[in-house]
């Protein structure tokens, strides 16, 4: 670790002629170093989009990865709504989620970052895994 709280060994190029120390969480995507605040920083938009073609029906709206959910009734909606809570409480990182009886929608964008990292991607990764195909 260095000075700055991130691993070192592991670069991410910030302008064409800069590099610097990156931090790769255990959601396997490189970002950018921890800002002095010590949250993450928004993702590049050219890996947010590379990141979103590999999460079907996910789309960028309003500065967050968004997407809706359908499901044959209200319990339905409720038992997936809870597993959500329940992966996003363990992993720290809690979406916007909106109800409408067995519509569910999810937004994720990283206040304290201004916009989507990392975590987001990792966290809609997991939601997504609850569907299945």
């Amino acid at each position: 670790m260095d000075g700055g709280g991130a691993p070192t060994g592991l670069t991410c190029v910030n302008s064409v002629s800069q590099f610097q120390p990156c931090y790769r969480g255990w959601y396997g995507l490189n970002v950018r170093q921890f800002s002095e605040k010590g949250g993450e920083h928004m993702l590049d938009p050219e890996v947010r989009e590379q990141e979103l073609r590999k999460l079907p029906d996910w789309t960028y709206q309003d500065n967050a990865i968004v997407r809706s959910f359908t499901f044959p009734d209200f319990v339905g909606a409720m038992v997936f709504v809870n597993r959500v809570a329940d992966m996003a409480e363990r992993a720290g990182h809690h979406p916007d989620i909106d109800i409408r009886y067995n519509q569910v929608r999810i937004a994720l964008s990283t206040h304290s970052a201004g916009g989507v990292t990392a975590a987001d991607i990792s966290l809609a990764r997991q939601i997504a895994a609850l569907i299945p195909d």
